[in-house]
């Protein structure tokens, strides 16, 4: 009977180490610039509150600084960390419809782009796909490119990206 305890405990430690891992995510490749972008890890988080509250998702090839989790202005410190450690990363400003505003990227090269979303033929430049969006947890694909080919494809795919995140604030 005590075998079968901790047959039944270490398969249920197992399982829950086995959902954190998958916490947090991400997939695909894309193109920063010219720069080729491999993320392996994606964050959703919130500042404020209301009308003034914003969410944004964040894909990067590494984890974030500890200071990132604890700051005030997130975006501020992914700048530093950017231009101090020329980390890469992909971060989307979602409005409160969980669709994307503002765009801005560092390649890994120390400098940041940003850009609005566009519309080209009613294709959004940016459009986030989402499996799960259940206000726990963010699973899905953020997709992107220029132009539009006419059938609603883009010209040139610049991101094809996949997220699975717990939302934080």
């Amino acid at each position: 009977m005590k075998l079968i305890s901790t047959a039944v405990l270490l398969l249920s430690i197992s399982i829950s180490l086995f959902a954190q891992n998958q916490s947090n995510t991400a997939g695909g490749k894309g193109k920063i610039n010219d720069f080729e972008f491999h993320p392996k890890f994606s964050y959703f988080y919130s500042a404020g509150s209301g009308a003034k509250k914003q969410t944004w998702l964040l894909l990067t090839d590494q984890t974030p600084s500890v200071q990132w989790t604890t700051a005030k202005d997130r975006t501020e410190t992914l700048r530093q960390w950017c231009e101090s450690k020329k980390a890469a990363f992909v971060l989307v400003e979602l409005d409160n419809a969980a669709k994307p505003q503002l765009l801005s990227q560092c390649p890994g090269d120390g400098a940041i782009a940003m850009e609005m979303i566009s519309t080209i033929n009613g294709l959004d430049s940016v459009v986030l796909k989402f499996d799960v969006n259940d206000g726990k947890r963010m699973k899905g694909k953020l997709l992107g490119g220029n132009g539009n080919n006419g059938d609603m494809t883009y010209a040139e795919e610049t991101k094809d990206y996949t997220f699975d995140a717990v939302v934080g604030k």
